[in-house]
């Protein structure tokens, strides 16, 4: 029986749903986990061009409304707020890209977009990172 996808704004619930998924099926439940990752136009086009495409599921990100668009994506008011501090004290700029690294300006109005989209971790990354979040909290 499938279980609904569900949205977490962080790695500590996700760990905790994968619990409460596997204490309600059993251990021999597969979990799969996708994460929004951000995506510089450059390699958004030549994934496009070269690559498979991904789904139009994509949101693009401007530096003008990027508080109402991380809402939107289910990112918590708390983590708007400081991303917005650390703005405001230049102590970050913006994300970087998944693939290139590139990073993503947020501070300046006017600039170019990015683009989010989800990104599945591995099976294996799913398993270490799950105890290694166990091993640090509890």
């Amino acid at each position: 029986m499938p279980v609904p996808e569900q949205d977490v704004a962080s790695d500590s619930q996700a760990v905790l749903l994968i619990r409460q998924i596997r204490s309600r099926y059993g251990l021999r439940v597969s979990v799969l986990i996708s994460i929004l990752v951000p995506e510089c136009l450059c390699c958004k086009h030549f994934e496009q061009r070269w690559l498979e495409p991904t789904r139009a599921e994509s949101s693009l990100i401007f530096p003008e409304t990027w508080p109402q668009s991380y809402l939107e994506l289910s990112i918590p008011r708390k983590k708007v707020r400081e991303v917005s501090q650390a703005l405001e004290h230049g102590t970050w700029r913006g994300p970087q890209c998944y693939y290139c690294g590139s990073v993503l300006r947020l501070d300046r109005k006017g600039d170019i977009g990015f683009y989010t989209k989800a990104s599945r971790f591995p099976r294996s990354t799913v398993a270490t990172e799950t105890i290694e979040h166990n091993r640090r909290n509890g």
